[in-house]
Parts: structure tokens; sequence; C-alpha cells
């Protein structure tokens, strides 16, 4: 817990809006302290007695903050349509691997591959957003759409891989179409 003065909410909600701002037009080589500061507004002491200049913590807690704004998990009624609620609009925001989330991603990716400490921060934000899906799925199998011995790591492993190996090698697009059979496939092996 920070002393002196308290935290600030609108103070917290610029550094995370300028560090999600900042990562989705010049990914992770495009983030310093200083530039999130600058661009929040905010002092760079303010980052630091807040997040101690840990950039990896900054990425988190501001994806973390704004995936449930991007994508509400879905609760339809049925584990089909609950998985296209939240592969479609991905592949959607993905669809440009020069800016925005797609860059982002990209570059968080690569950044968690070379950084331990990152990756395992990073692996924290990955949970989060597999968290819905695998929900979605434990949904079907509890309602007899889906098989009891279905695997919902492996479904939900199925569909983000699609995404993320067409993203980081980018020999060719997610569509949205894509997106959406990739459910039907994932989904095919486990019918009830």
């Amino acid at each position: 817990m920070p002393t002196g003065r308290p935290r600030s909410a609108a103070s917290r909600r610029a550094i995370l809006d300028a560090t999600v701002a900042l990562l989705e037009e010049a990914g992770w080589s495009g983030l310093t302290v200083e530039k999130i500061a600058a661009r929040a507004g905010v002092g760079k002491q303010t980052i630091y007695r807040w997040y101690d200049g840990d950039l990896g913590r900054i990425v988190v807690d501001a994806y973390l903050d704004a995936s449930d704004e991007r994508i509400a998990p879905p609760d339809t009624g049925s584990v089909h349509d609950d998985l296209l609620a939240i592969v479609v609009p991905v592949a959607a925001m993905n669809a440009d691997r020069g800016r925005g989330l797609a860059l982002a991603n990209r570059s968080l990716m690569a950044h968690a591959q070379v950084a331990a400490a990152f990756g395992e921060q990073y692996r924290t934000l990955h949970e989060h957003w597999r968290g819905p899906m695998l929900e979605a799925v434990r949904r079907g199998v509890g309602r007899g759409e889906l098989c009891a011995d279905t695997d919902p790591d492996l479904v939900v492993d199925l569909l983000l891989g699609l995404q993320w190996y067409r993203l980081l090698v980018g020999h060719l697009p997610t569509t949205e179409a894509d997106a959406a059979a990739s459910v039907d496939a994932a989904l095919a092996a486990y019918r009830a």
C-alpha cells in the first residue's frame, strides 16, 4: 500500500488508458514510464509509487481492466454461441497486425518470451482472458451439450491456437469466418 496521498481513481484510469493506447500505437518498444506519465498527465513519481516502475504490472492491470469492457463474458445458454461471442470479436480486434490490439498482443507475446518476470505476469493476464471461455465450455458440459469427458483447456487452446498462430506468424489473417469455423471444429469432437 502506498504511503502519502491517497490514490486518485482518475489518475489510475489515466495511467491504464495511456498504457493501452501506447501499446496499441507502438507496441512494447514504445512503452516507458515517462511516456505513460506524459500521456496520462501524471508525474512519474505517481507511477513509481503505485507500480515501482514495473511496466509488466502496469500492462497487466491495464489489460485486466480493459478486457471486460471490450468483451463481456457471455452466457447465452449455448456453448457454441458463448464461444462465438468471444472469439469472433477477438478476431476482429486482431485483424490488422500492424496496429491496435494486434500490435500490442504481438509485442507483448514477444517480450514475454525473452523476459521471464514479464512472462509470468503475462500468463496471469492470459488466464484471465481464458476464464470466460473455460466457463462457457464447462457450462456446455453441465448442460449436456458436450460430452462429460470434454477437456475445457484443450477446447480453449484449439480456439486460441488458430488466432495466436496466425497473429504471430502472419501468413494468413484470422477472419471472423475463420474464428467461427474454429468454434465449430473445436466443439465437433465433443458434441454429446
